[in-house]
Parts: structure tokens; C-alpha cells; sequence
């Protein structure tokens, strides 16, 4: 069992100051300041403290980088005529019971017609391929396809596939959401 000792809560109190003036610092760094203004501690004195007051340097979060271009948005490059370019993303729901419902949406941007609307649970990059394999060749083949940078749009086998159709795509990085544009035209 640990014994406290009566100069903790000065210990204490001085590293919450400390903390208050450096939050993005360790408690490696507190300790040589603690050090530096006389306090005689140990770092190992100092990490048991720094725990039992559930200090917590901030993770840093990192934006993933997007492959995408603010040239290929709707409002910068407008279809021109029908099939031109198609735009798709995923609308997420929830079914009563509170499982995911996924609707894949796939609609004509000039004519502003829904070409696909396909209901899952989930879909992989493979099920996307399905459903645009089975579209073409009812609706006809588009010049360019728009989405964001879903992991199911990007996915290799999908854009392999859609260069042999020769159909280019169109990632974008936008601050609007392309399934909110596409929640308007519906």
C-alpha cells in the first residue's frame, strides 16, 4: 500500500498549474519543470501522481489526405448532356430495431433522374460494381461518374473496371456533402 505523504497536495497542486499553462505536454516534460522551479521529485513520483489525477496528453487527430480535387465539384464541372456524369453516395438510416440501413443512390446529373436506389445493410466495392454492371446497359454507358472518396468508390477493382468501360471518375473535396445535393433532387 502506498504511503501519502503531506507535500503531495503541494505536489499536486503545483502540477495541475503546470498542466494549466502546457496541456499538450507529458509528464516527462512537467517533471523538469517541476524540477526546474526546486521541487526535489522523482519522475516516478510525479507519473504515479499524473495518473491518480487522470491527466492525459490530447491524441492529435491527422485529416485523412483526400485524392479528390475542389475542380471536380457540381457546381465547377455541370453535366452537359444525359450520361454524361452520374453522381453516387450512401444515404445512411437506421431500421426500429437501431441497425444499419445503407441506400446506395445513383442518380443522372443532367436529366436529374434517379438511375438506381438499392437498400443493404452493408455493400462492399464488389455490390457497388454489381449494381452499375447491371445499370449500363439499361440506361447506357456515362462519360464520368462523381463521388466522394468512399473506401467503396475508390476500392481498385472498381476503378479497374471502370476504366475499361471508359468512364472516368470524378472525386471531389467539397464542404458539402454530395448525398445532401443528392437528397435534393429526390
Amino acid at each position: 500500500m502506498l504511503q501519502e505523504r503531506p507535500e503531495d497536495e503541494l505536489l499536486v497542486c503545483a502540477i495541475h498549474e503546470l498542466v494549466k499553462s502546457h496541456p499538450r505536454r507529458g509528464c516527462r516534460y512537467i517533471t523538469n519543470c517541476l524540477r526546474r522551479d526546486g521541487w526535489r521529485v522523482n519522475h516516478k513520483r510525479v507519473h504515479r501522481l499524473w495518473k491518480l489525477e487522470g491527466f492525459r496528453v490530447p491524441v492529435k487527430r491527422h485529416k485523412k489526405r483526400a485524392i479528390g480535387d475542389k475542380a471536380n465539384a457540381c457546381d465547377k464541372r455541370a453535366a452537359m448532356e444525359r450520361n454524361d456524369v452520374w453522381a453516387w453516395d450512401f444515404i445512411h438510416d437506421r431500421t426500429v430495431k437501431g441497425r444499419l440501413l445503407k441506400f446506395l443512390v445513383i442518380v443522372d446529373e443532367y436529366i436529374r433522374e434517379c438511375q438506381c436506389l438499392k437498400t443493404a445493410h452493408s455493400f462492399t466495392s464488389d455490390d457497388v460494381l454489381d449494381v452499375l454492371a447491371s445499370l449500363m446497359p439499361e440506361q447506357g454507358i456515362q462519360r464520368y461518374i462523381r463521388s466522394d472518396n468512399g473506401s467503396e468508390y475508390i476500392a481498385s477493382n472498381l476503378r479497374q473496371w471502370l476504366g475499361k468501360m471508359d468512364v472516368e471518375t470524378l472525386f471531389y473535396c467539397a464542404r458539402f456533402s454530395l448525398a445532401k445535393w443528392i437528397r435534393r433532387i429526390i
